[in-house]
């Protein structure tokens, strides 16, 4: 009786501290969102104080193309010179005397796209035409905060350093809303998710279109994963759909990311199905028995707003060819990479030659971990092996089955599309960038990776859970079957009291 009692008492305070912790779990949760929000604007306004302007990637490029939008300038071929862009093919726009002194004056040495002064030709008081060759495949959509910063001291009539750090400002704040957003839009995992976004919020601040492209890749992503694991309205589907379309806006290498919106359509039908059981449908016939013809025709409506996502993906592409069509007619760096010699090399990728050269210079960038100026380059090591894992992670829960198939080759085609972008990133540096007698690919970057990390965290979060939840399920039936085995059988019980 006492041995009774007392594993009673374990039980009801077990129950208590487990209802304790959800409660205090669940505050958490709810709570994310914003902690996000503050985590991001802490890492981000650290990073903001502590770099000088003009010392983030390509950042006086960038200031040239965000002063040629304001100023109505079209994309077109000027004969000015950057310390990069040193070519007779140089693109650019009009950009104002205002822009082009402050990244006079800040050049500290980082960034060699700064104009060279003496190269300048046309002008006028305005402005004058300077290059910005690798930042005029952005669309303007790409630099919306910027734009906004830029803009509304050109308003006010602040100075070029006010209004640098006030666009500075702008985007860390939409970077940091977004990052709240996504973390909302999530079902689950918010904790974990909530904590490792800010993380790459480093540079959040910077006058590019990398925070652009970060933070809608990161909001479409999490977005995604609701429509994939819940039922969402059609409103939900609408705003996945423009989100994704806004994520192809920005740099355009990502766009593919908006294949994944053609899974929605038949993992919303499995789920309606799957809620939908026999005996439902029956009890809803009982109950609703003068409404026989009304359910066919809702449903016929609910199928045609389920395919609204892809809609989002044909826009994506639709957008995708515009823009780049558009942009065909000069190469980023033509004193690397001439337009003539990046059509050749477009040319030679339908030859089993070309093709094969490529793939050489691939696998010798990506073994020998090459990069930009050999820097981060322990990092880049690290994203890819952190990808090896994930592989074995995906192997071993397909293998297992331990997902829904839908489920399995959703995430299947995730992975495979996001290592499809990261090739393709470098096949556009292989292109436009990369010396004719380099060994490998030189130029590529950890942040071309960031807009894919998100895709790669939940897909791990997901395979761990399950093999987690596998090995949980198996050891607590191991455990069961040893208390039967070791509890005697009822008639031993009655022959020993007897």
């Amino acid at each position: 009786m006492r041995e009774n009692k007392k594993r009673a008492e374990i039980t009801m305070s077990t129950r208590f501290h487990t209802k304790s912790l959800t409660r205090v779990i669940s505050t958490i949760r709810r709570f994310m969102p914003l902690f996000t929000v503050i985590l991001t604007l802490l890492i981000g306004g650290y990073g903001l104080l502590t770099t000088t302007p003009g010392h983030t990637p390509d950042v006086w490029a960038h200031t040239y193309r965000i002063s040629a939008i304001l100023n109505g300038s079209s994309t077109h071929h000027v004969d000015s010179q950057s310390f990069l862009h040193h070519s007779t093919e140089n693109v650019g726009g009009k950009v104002d005397w205002q822009s082009i002194m402050f990244s006079q004056k800040d050049y500290d040495g980082y960034d060699p796209t700064r104009v060279n002064l003496n190269s300048i030709n046309v002008k006028d008081s305005q402005g004058a035409d300077v290059p910005f060759n690798n930042t005029a495949t952005n669309s303007p959509v790409a630099y919306l905060p910027q734009l906004i910063g830029f803009g509304l001291g050109k308003i006010l009539s602040l100075n070029t350093r006010t209004a640098f750090i006030l666009a500075e400002t702008v985007t860390l704040l939409s970077f940091a809303i977004f990052m709240g957003l996504a973390v909302a839009a999530l079902p689950e995992w918010h904790i974990i998710v909530g904590c490792l976004l800010p993380l790459i919020a480093s540079r959040s601040f910077a006058i590019s279109a990398d925070p652009y492209t970060l933070m809608m890749a990161t909001l479409f992503t999490c977005m995604l994963y609701r429509s994939i694991t819940r039922r969402v309205s059609t409103t939900y589907s609408v705003l996945l759909s423009v989100t994704g379309i806004l994520l192809s806006m920005g740099k355009f290498v990502y766009a593919p990311l908006t294949i994944l919106l053609l899974f929605v359509p038949w993992l919303q039908s499995h789920m309606e199905q799957s809620t939908r059981s026999e005996p439902t449908r029956k009890r809803e016939a009982k109950s609703h028995p003068a409404e026989p013809t009304a359910q066919p025709s809702q449903s016929k409506l609910k199928r045609v707003f389920t395919f609204i996502p892809i809609l989002g993906t044909l826009g994506s592409f639709l957008w995708l060819f515009y823009w780049m069509h558009a942009t065909n007619w000069f190469t980023t760096t033509p004193m690397l990479v001439s337009y003539e010699s990046m059509n050749e090399r477009k040319r030679s990728l339908f030859t089993i030659q070309g093709i094969t050269r490529f793939l050489h210079d691939l696998w010798i960038s990506i073994s020998h971990v090459q990069t930009g100026f050999g820097q981060h380059r322990l990092i880049v090591a690290a994203i890819w092996l952190l990808l090896a894992i994930l592989f074995v992670m995906l192997l071993m829960t397909t293998c297992l089955r331990r997902l829904a198939t839908q489920q399995t080759i959703f995430w299947w085609t995730g992975y495979i599309i996001s290592i499809g972008i990261i090739v393709l990133t470098y096949l556009a540096i292989w292109l436009q960038y990369n010396p004719s007698n380099f060994n490998g690919i030189d130029g590529m970057q950890y942040r071309y990776f960031l807009p894919l990390a998100p895709l790669w965290i939940l897909c791990g979060l997901t395979c761990l859970a399950s093999l987690v939840s596998m090995l949980y399920t198996d050891t607590h039936q191991t455990d069961k079957k040893a208390k039967v085995d070791e509890c005697p059988p009822k008639s031993v019980i009655g022959d020993t009291n007897s």
